[in-house]
């Protein structure tokens, strides 16, 4: 579902513009062809009559209809969304992927921070902003670290500090990325605890029955019904404690580190159980807001403090 992209030094699909250097703001979006206008136009019932209190989004130039939104609803160009991230981090951020997806109703981007070290493992933070325009959602902004090794993504959630934040399509879109540069202002702040709650996590055993009782609640056993349902947990759990046994995780073995990455390893790269059209943009997604097997790991672990 993605229409266009752009990315530096290399192309994950066969389509797409490469170039050799992180871009602009404005680069980015220029060269993922994200910089179009949305407007608003007035909804019409079959008789004709004007619908009260909604609007239709359309792509100013090719007059695609993106969604019917609610009267209050602000549109935010896909250019001010990428300029709001230069107003809440600061000017010189080096993007590095940006697309438009699902007919112009989606646009993302990444922006490549200073790379950082957690418990030996080099890794790098992005800052991800998904914009829409079809009412589905709000502008979100992602903290994802990024794991070099093996390109885990270390999206945990942490007890202290938020890693995503949300503005909604509605007035006062100022005040709003005010808030959020307030709010991504401590955006530092869950990289030190995420690396501080993994060294301690290194250094905490995890032995075979705990994982057990771990896989247990990630995998939600006990709301398996039918057979098939039993049958597919009880092959995710073999594929998971296998990626326990990676070389990679070789000096984690028998940790809460060292589960949570094998869950991390498992979620981001294992083929679908279903092989929908959409699992790809699905996958992307997940790793932007963060998997649903990951966090139930994380809970998981806490559980068992």
């Amino acid at each position: 579902m993605i229409n266009s992209f752009v990315s530096v030094r290399s192309k994950p699909w066969s389509f797409g513009v490469r170039v050799e250097e992180a871009m602009t703001a404005q680069d980015a979006v220029e060269l993922a062809d994200a910089n179009f206008n949305v407007i608003q136009t007035e909804v019409y019932d079959p008789r004709g009559i004007v619908v009260p209190d909604y609007k239709l989004n359309v792509r100013e130039d090719t007059f695609q209809p993106l969604g019917i939104v609610k009267g209050r609803y602000t549109v935010v160009q896909n250019r001010e969304a990428v300029d709001s991230l230069n107003y809440m981090i600061g000017e010189g951020l080096q993007f590095e992927t940006a697309g438009v997806a699902n007919e112009s109703r989606v646009f993302f981007v990444t922006a490549k921070m200073p790379e950082r070290v957690i418990v030996g493992d080099a890794y790098t933070p992005y800052i991800v902003l998904v914009n829409t325009h079809d009412g589905s959602g709000a502008v979100k902004i992602f903290i994802v670290p990024n794991r070099m090794i093996c390109n885990n993504q270390l999206n945990f959630m942490n007890k202290h500090a938020e890693r995503k934040w949300s503005m909604i399509h509605k007035s006062s879109v100022s005040d709003k990325l005010a808030q959020a540069r307030q709010s991504l202002g401590l955006m530092d702040t869950y990289l030190t605890n995420l690396e501080e709650q993994a060294d301690q996590w290194a250094n905490e055993e995890f032995y075979e029955p705990q994982v057990q009782k771990a896989l247990d609640y990630v995998l939600k056993v006990h709301d398996a019904k039918t057979d098939r349902q039993k049958r597919t947990n009880e092959m995710m759990r073999e594929e998971i404690i296998q990626c326990m046994f990676a070389p990679d995780l070789h000096d984690f073995l028998d940790t809460k580190w060292g589960f949570l990455q094998a869950v991390a390893d498992y979620a981001d790269h294992r083929e679908p159980i279903r092989n929908t059209k959409s699992w790809h943009e699905k996958r992307m997604l997940d790793v932007f807001g963060g998997h649903p097997l990951i966090d139930r790991a994380v809970e998981a672990v806490w559980r068992a403090a």
